[in-house]
């Protein structure tokens, strides 16, 4: 398991190993860190799925709470990615 600690809150990347073990891509433990690092993910809880991987905007694989704050670019991918799949 990994544990990325940032300025707000912090993540549990659910992982075999390690940062050491390569398990999981190092630009994907980034991006976690970055949505760590921003305010709106103050007090939210993070967990990350084992396979995550780097996308556009963050992480894929992410999951988390938010409280009291809107993330557009955030939904705005993720309304894209059903958008293109026929999903409403």
């Amino acid at each position: 398991m990994i544990q990325v600690k940032g300025k707000y809150s912090d993540a549990m990347i659910m992982c075999i190993g390690d940062e050491t073990d390569g398990n999981v891509d190092q630009y994907a433990i980034a991006q976690v860190k970055m949505i760590c690092d921003t305010e709106a993910a103050k007090g939210s809880n993070i967990v990350v799925m084992p396979d995550v991987h780097p996308g556009k905007v963050g992480p894929i694989g992410l999951t988390m709470t938010v409280k009291d704050a809107v993330i557009p670019a955030y939904f705005l991918m993720e309304r894209a990615l059903y958008l293109t799949q026929g999903i409403k």
